[in-house]
């Protein structure tokens, strides 16, 4: 076999390998729902100034973790496109993007400003959050 021959080999089967590991680490729904409840967390927390490892607030995570669950349920829309995923959501009849995956990580558009992205989050926060 040439050098030229092998090295055309080495080359393709590097792609390869490069595109099973994508293929296999790619984030399905489940990895975008938890990042969006993740990005929640941090961004509503963050608005009460609280820290979101606090033991505090493991009660607050829960309460918006079941505030967006028939959201997440209903309006989120998960493509995978094999070597990656993106997550969509329906909001006025318009398809708007809401994050990214790839290599097992979703990485979700300007987490900053999620709860007014979020149609059950526009609301204001419930006064049982607010009051605590």
């Amino acid at each position: 076999m040439k050098k030229s021959s092998k090295t055309k080999l080495s080359i393709l089967a590097l792609l390869i390998a490069a595109a099973a590991a994508l293929a296999i680490t790619c984030p399905g729904r489940e990895a975008h729902k938890n990042a969006i409840a993740d990005a929640v967390n941090a961004d509503l927390l963050g608005q009460l100034n609280i820290d979101v490892d606090d033991s505090s607030a493991s009660s607050l995570k829960y309460t918006n973790r079941m505030l967006i669950e028939p959201f997440l349920r209903n309006d989120l829309i998960v493509t995978s496109y094999g070597l990656f995923s993106s997550s969509y959501i329906i909001d006025d009849g318009k398809k708007v993007k809401f994050g990214f995956g790839i290599l097992g990580k979703v990485h979700i558009k300007d987490p900053e400003n999620i709860h007014r992205r979020i149609p059950v989050l526009r609301e204001p926060m419930p006064v049982a959050l607010l009051n605590r």
